[in-house]
């Protein structure tokens, strides 16, 4: 039995191969990257040797932003400020 020599993690961009990297967590940071640059893609890292794969999540806590007119909601409240 040989052993493989390539990259062990691939990432995907809506199922199409888009990267190779060697090593997990450098995997999942490109998906992230990734995920970043196209964010209504899905973006999967696969395990080439098990076939398990993990999708990124929209956004780093997995809860989107909402934005609207340039501030974000749920700022603190009126009046809170400081004297």
């Amino acid at each position: 039995m040989t052993q493989n020599v390539g990259a062990r993690y691939e990432i995907t961009i809506d199922g199409k191969p888009r990267s190779y990297r060697d090593s997990k967590p450098i995997a999942i940071e490109a998906g992230r990257f990734l995920k970043r640059k196209n964010p209504n893609a899905k973006v999967g890292v696969r395990d080439l040797e098990t076939g398990a794969v993990e999708f990124i999540p929209g956004s780093a806590h997995g809860v989107k932003e909402e934005v609207t007119g340039g501030v974000k909601k749920g700022g603190p409240p009126r009046g809170a400020g400081g004297l």
